[in-house]
């Protein structure tokens, strides 16, 4: 059987912000969200490498930004 679909399915609108509850508000959750943003992107010509991610900031924080 055959489909011929009228229209695109509806995209919901969110964002990343949302779902990002347990991590702190500030400079910690932009970190936290650039990092995930790189990695999450469509465009295979626009994301992140794992060679690119390693280095992140958000990645190689020290164990006193952890506390």
């Amino acid at each position: 059987m055959t489909r011929n679909w009228i229209s695109d399915p509806p995209i919901t609108k969110t964002s990343l912000e949302i779902f990002v509850t347990t991590t702190p508000p500030e400079e910690e959750k932009d970190q936290f969200l650039r990092f995930i943003r790189q990695i999450l992107s469509w465009d295979p010509d626009v994301r992140a490498t794992s060679n690119e991610i390693i280095p992140d900031e958000w990645l190689m924080r020290s164990n006193e930004e952890l506390l």
